[in-house]
C-alpha cells in the first residue's frame, strides 16, 4: 500500500493520517495550512466540529522513543496560534454550538515497514 523508502516521513504520515481519518468518517478540509508562523498538518471536519490535526511519524531504531515525545508545550502553543488564526478567516466552517480542536495523529513505523497510529483527542 505505502512505499515506506521513498516517502519523505512526513509525508508518508500524513498520507497514512489522511486515509485513517477518512476511514473513521472524517471530512479532509485541507493539508499543510501554511503561514510564515506556523502550519497545521491536517484540518478535517466531523460531526459539526473543526478538527485540526497535528502529525507526528517515526521509524525505526528509535527505542525508548514515541511519536508522541514530539509533542512539546512550545509546538502546541504554536500550533493553537494558527488554528486560532484560520478559525478567524474562515469562519464559515465554524458551528458556534461545536467549534474547534486541536488532535494529535501518533504513527510508528517499525523495522517491518508495519505501522501503528495513535489517535489522541484535545490535546
Amino acid at each position: 500500500m505505502y512505499n515506506f523508502k521513498n516517502l519523505n516521513l512526513g509525508k508518508l504520515g500524513e498520507d497514512i493520517a489522511c486515509n485513517f481519518l477518512k476511514s473513521k468518517g472524517y471530512k479532509i478540509i485541507s493539508r499543510n495550512f501554511k503561514k510564515p508562523f506556523g502550519e497545521i498538518d491536517i484540518i478535517t471536519k466531523k460531526n459539526n466540529i473543526l478538527i485540526f490535526f497535528e502529525v507526528k511519524t517515526l521509524k525505526e531504531n528509535k527505542i525508548g522513543f514515541c511519536p508522541e515525545d514530539q509533542m512539546t508545550q512550545r509546538k502546541i502553543k504554536r500550533l493553537k496560534k494558527i488554528c486560532q488564526y484560520f478559525v478567524l478567516n474562515n469562519s464559515e466552517l465554524i458551528h458556534d454550538k461545536y467549534g474547534w480542536q486541536i488532535d494529535l495523529i501518533a504513527i510508528y513505523i517499525n523495522n517491518k515497514n508495519n505501522y501503528t497510529i495513535k489517535h489522541y483527542e484535545n490535546i
